[in-house]
């Protein structure tokens, strides 16, 4: 999920997914989130997703496809490298930290708080400026759809084109939200384009 949001906001997203592509969902809070205790962080938030898809894959036999949406992209993309998905899906992703930097230093005009915006409530530790979903991308070979709209003003649109250009996936696909912002892949009309992929 997306940082700053809570289960309640997808429900019906998650719903429509399961039944439609019969599917078992597993939603990974931040810590400090929901029912979770402690202080998110990069470092624990890699280590805690490893342990979680580890032990489903352990119960289930395999994962699927794994959903990134927003900064959650950055640890979607992380566990589908690690676990071998097949295919990964990245929902106005985040790219790296130096791209966000250059950008909001380019605008100048939303101040230091827009800045930090994706990392609300995230400890500074040493992963914050390292952070780097491009990297990751580079070495993933499964099936990869990025959705991402280009009005999107809280991860700008070419952070997705960045991702899709970087990626080496020989089945991967942009799909752009014409004046789409943020949460815009949550509107039902895309999210049932996404399911049909899914399917």
């Amino acid at each position: 999920m997306g940082n700053s949001s809570n289960i309640f906001d997808f429900v019906d997203n998650l719903f429509m997914l399961s039944s439609q592509t019969k599917s078992k969902i597993y939603v990974i809070n931040y810590r400090g989130y929901g029912k979770s205790k402690g202080t998110p962080s990069f470092s624990t938030q890699f280590s805690g997703n490893s342990l979680i898809t580890n032990e489903i894959i352990q119960k289930q036999n395999k994962l699927d496809f794994i959903i990134g949406f927003s900064l959650g992209s950055v640890f979607a993309s992380y566990s589908a490298l690690e676990s071998k998905t097949d295919a990964l899906y990245l929902l106005a992703p985040f790219s790296n930290t130096k791209e966000l930097f250059k950008y909001f230093k380019k605008q100048n005009t939303r101040g230091i708080k827009a800045l930090f915006r994706p990392f609300i409530k995230f400890s500074a530790d040493d992963y914050l400026l390292n952070v780097s979903n491009t990297e990751k991308i580079k070495s993933y070979k499964g099936k990869l759809i990025i959705m991402h709209g280009n009005a999107d003003k809280q991860l700008p649109y070419f952070m997705g084109q960045s991702l899709y250009k970087k990626s080496i996936s020989l089945d991967k696909e942009l799909i752009t939200i014409d004046n789409g912002e943020h949460w815009s892949p949550m509107l039902q009309a895309n999210w049932k384009m996404l399911i049909n992929k899914i399917k």
